[in-house]
């Protein structure tokens, strides 16, 4: 390799990324830069020295015509390693999960974790604005949570073309500390690189300082003439570019053609198959290119040395030419066995609408495709049916494709547009329109939790042609509207009629959706003992019955009815099992809503620091998964850590960021717009937004008290406080509604009898409502309760202050913590004041969740194997260690475990 010169500075910051990950810590840059700027020698020269300083090192890139191939980018790159650090086959026994996103996700982060334990690594990504979803996906996380391993990330990319995809990656890498270089011109200082020729100056200024540039003008004019060549820069390198072209042969002119319509990597045997030729015949124009330096071999076969070679030679054909060829070229992959997905790609370039063949091989790539990258599968299915004819027999397979794929990457808004324009457009037998209804439907109730928009056909849940069980599960579905709407014994009755068909007659698919509805009935009619009793019964059954591997679903369902009914340390044991379940599963919805939910329960335990790192770490997931409506309970803990501790700028910023991204039930929300504006004396805005809170619970939804019991006996203070007396008794009427449905659940009986004793004034109330509380794993509904018993004592109360005023400072809750103190200096109590500036480095700076996980890894154990420990999940781990780190002015676990060994010694 030639030195590379001019880029001095820049290759000293790649090399200190190189450092860090020797010494132990990772770190992330991203290079960026016009085309031809030079940014893959950049790149292969930081790999280069990195491998010569003893780092493993895995490189490799995207290409613009293979952006369908899931993965592609990174496991080109994991692979190229010597050992390989992963490669396909280890995801092999990922192929039949439903949705393998997260599961591949977490086996490249295991494999860098492993890989890192025995040798720093740096993973060197080049073009990465034609990185597949799954990819960006993936690049969205690993850094993050690799962050404490010898891992250095160095990635290249142009500006354009602009991705919101890959700007939300990028946004995402700044948790990672991202460092963003620009990639800018060569000055004319640094004419070495072609010569001392004067005129050579003159060239660089001409070319806009573009290496890739100058050497196209160099070979296409020769030094002497350089300097007499006029005209715009793009456009005279592109005419260097195919003067080049045109001193070659005709053959290898006509083979770098046929190559370009494949990509930027490609065999020799796949142009063969395309030009009909032996590939004994290409010998010749393969030899030609490699001195032409057009092309440069690559362990998989053969590729252009820079994307704007192949697409000079692309763009000299014809346009017609080239739709006609990469329709050739989908037939040649196809008979040279490659993957369906690479196949599909060139055909959905270059097939017309009609082409039977070509839509029903980019349907079949879609349906391959879905599991590992359901929006780029959607893409596709989309395309298929582009390409179909309106009344093809094969059409509504392709819908169920397109429906399905679509669903699953979160766009159901599309899902149901493509189904129902299809189904308004076209007679289908009964059996095939209540099949459609069912995929249209069935992630609209289950993932949005919204009645689906448009009534079902009544005739589909007659009709003798539709099969039982289909049409009973289309019944339950369209039960939402009177589960939500408070209509529970009615629904009630729906469900068991649809669950005894179902379990007689199948499909034995549909137990999991009904065994959802009827507990989520339950839960929203606040029959918390009920909802434990259903979901364990459907556990049961289906371990007996047809799903005897739990995939987690069931057990979900059981931790939401333990944490409704106030048993959070069982929900937390169960969840750790089923997390795992899930996760192996690869039902990316439900890791999602496990997580969700265990930030809710560590907030109603008091901590404070757990449940916002819990929150904070999976609440980008609902929009990148497609489960938006998800959004709105990790913001309201989120909203609510942030006022406990007195930061209403961060409560403030966090709505702004993500309300906008919250759908269909959202008392979540309500409750966090209601806290923040009771916080900023606001009482009117508090009013109207727990006003669709009040009227869920009176129309019978008990929703909003299903896992924060606390927040009850809150509201009542905040309506109040608002003037609305008669919500601050619908509020206590609802409490005690839950309490009569839930007689043994301390939690919640403490929560009715606090939230009664406001109302009537009831001194003897409160101090059942501690009692209860008390015995209960709620830990803020108690200290609540102790500073409202503590105001009905007068000065008699003052222990119970102190109670609530210990625990307050202990999580870390500071503006709770000031308003004891407050209450506490009338009664000649004086404490010392504590607020969110205290120790902000060293030991004494970490907070006990913190000091907690910080134990834990310096003994040598990874984020997953403490994560199992403190029932966290090992994201929430990660975002503990990241700001132990800072505290602790480290940022490796090689340092964490030398500064915890010089502690303790």
């Amino acid at each position: 390799m030639t030195p590379l010169r001019g880029r001095e500075a820049e290759l000293a910051r790649l090399n200190e990324l190189a450092r860090a990950a020797r010494d132990g810590a990772g770190g992330v840059v991203v290079v960026a830069g016009a085309a031809g700027i030079g940014k893959s020698r950049l790149l292969a020269e930081a790999g280069q020295r990195a491998a010569a300083a003893g780092l493993l090192v895995a490189a490799g890139g995207a290409d613009e015509l293979d952006r369908v191939t899931s993965w592609g980018m990174l496991l080109r790159a994991l692979a190229a390693s010597d050992p390989p650090i992963m490669t396909a086959a280890d995801l092999e026994s990922l192929r039949g999960l439903t949705d393998q996103r997260l599961a591949v996700v977490e086996r490249m982060r295991a494999a860098a974790e492993r890989a890192a334990a025995t040798r720093p690594l740096l993973i060197v990504l080049d073009d990465l604005q034609w990185a597949d979803p799954a990819s960006l996906l993936a690049l969205g996380s690993l850094p993050v949570t690799l962050f404490s391993y010898p891992v250095g990330w160095l990635l290249a990319l142009r500006p354009w073309p602009a991705s919101p995809a890959l700007d939300g990656v990028l946004e995402r890498l700044e948790k990672a500390g991202l460092v963003r270089l620009h990639l800018g011109p060569l000055s004319a200082p640094d004419h070495e690189l072609t010569g001392t020729d004067a005129d050579l100056g003159q060239l660089i200024a001409d070319a806009e300082g573009n290496p890739f540039y100058i050497l196209q003008l160099l070979r296409a004019t020769g030094p002497q003439d350089a300097g007499h060549v006029t005209g715009a820069v793009p456009a005279r390198v592109r005419a260097a570019i195919v003067r080049h072209l045109r001193l070659l042969s005709p053959d290898a002119r006509r083979f770098l053609q046929v190559a370009s319509v494949l990509g930027r990597e490609f065999t020799v045997t796949e142009v063969a198959a395309m030009t009909g030729e032996p590939a004994g015949g290409l010998t010749g124009a393969v030899e030609e290119a490699l001195r032409a330096e057009m092309l440069a071999q690559v362990p998989a076969g053969l590729a252009f040395r820079h994307d704007l070679l192949r697409q000079a030679a692309y763009e000299s054909l014809p346009v017609s030419a080239r739709l006609a060829m990469h329709r050739d070229a989908g037939e040649a992959l196809l008979r040279t066995g490659a993957p369906s997905v690479r196949v599909a790609a060139q055909l959905a370039i270059g097939a017309r609408p009609g082409d039977a063949a070509a839509a029903v091989m980019i349907g079949q790539a879609a349906t391959e495709l879905t599991p590992s990258s359901p929006n780029a599968a959607a893409d596709l299915a989309l395309r298929a049916l582009e390409l179909a004819g309106d009344h093809d027999e094969y059409r509504p397979g392709l819908v169920l494709s397109a429906t399905r794929a679509l669903g699953l990457a979160g766009r159901i808004s599309e899902a149901r547009e493509v189904g129902e324009r299809f189904l308004t457009n076209h007679r289908l037998p009964p059996a095939a329109e209540a099949e459609l209804q069912l995929q249209l439907r069935q992630p609209w109730v289950i993932d949005r939790l919204e009645p689906y928009p448009v009534p079902l056909p009544a005739s589909l849940l007659t009709d003798p042609a539709v099969a039982r069980g289909v049409a009973a599960t289309l019944t339950a579905l369209d039960q939402l509207p009177n589960i939500i709407g408070g209509r529970g014994t009615e629904a009630d009755r729906a469900l068991g009629g649809a669950l005894r068909t179902v379990t007689e007659r199948g499909p034995a698919s549909s137990l999991a959706v009904l065994a959802q509805l009827r507990v989520l009935n339950s839960l929203d009619s606040g029959c918390f003992g009920q909802a434990l009793a259903r979901a364990e019964a459907a556990l049961e059954a289906a371990r007996s019955g047809a799903d005897p591997e739990s995939s987690g679903i069931y057990e979900e369902m059981i931790v939401a009815a333990l944490a409704a009914s106030g048993r959070i340390s069982d929900a937390l044991r169960t969840m750790r099992g089923a997390l795992a379940a899930a996760d192996a599963a690869g039902r990316a919805g439900l890791v999602f809503r496990y997580r969700r939910l265990r930030a809710a329960m560590l907030l109603s335990q008091g901590r404070l620091d757990d449940a916002d790192a819990e929150a904070r770490s999976v609440i980008d997931l609902p929009v990148e998964l497609g489960y938006p409506n998800r959004v709105a309970l990790p913001l309201s803990v989120i909203v609510e850590t942030a006022l406990r501790r007195g930061d209403l700028a961060e409560a403030d910023s966090a709505l702004a960021r993500y309300a906008s991204d919250a759908r269909g039930v959202l008392p979540d929300l309500h409750w966090a717009v209601a806290l923040t504006a009771d916080a900023r004396g606001e009482p009117g805005r508090a009013a109207r937004a727990f006003g669709p809170v009040r009227a869920q619970l009176q129309a019978g939804n008990f929703y909003f008290g299903n896992y924060q019991h606390y927040r009850l006996p809150q509201l009542v203070h905040i309506a109040r406080r608002a003037g609305e007396e008669d919500a601050a008794r619908a509020f206590a009427a609802a409490a005690a509604a839950l309490a009569h449905r839930n007689p043994e659940a301390n939690e919640i009986t403490a929560a009715a009898a606090h939230a009664r004793a406001l109302i009537d004034g009831d001194a003897g109330l409160l101090d059942e409502a501690v009692e209860r509380a008390a015995a209960s794993e709620d830990r803020l509904l108690e200290a609540a309760a102790r500073e409202d018993l503590a105001r009905a004592l007068g000065d008699e109360g003052a222990g119970q202050l102190e109670a609530a005023y210990d625990f307050y400072v202990r999580i870390g809750a500071h503006r709770d913590v000031a308003r004891v103190r407050a209450a506490l200096r009338p009664l000649g109590i004086r404490k010392q004041q504590t607020g969110v500036t205290g120790p902000q480095r060293g030991w004494v700076s970490l907070t006990r969740a913190e000091q907690a996980v910080v134990d834990l890894v310096a003994t040598g154990l990874t984020n997953r194997e403490a994560a199992s420990e403190l029932f966290l999940s090992p994201d929430t781990i990660n975002t503990h260690l990241r700001h132990a780190f800072a505290k602790l002015g480290i940022r490796s676990r090689v340092e964490l475990a030398r500064l915890a060994a010089e502690r303790a010694g």
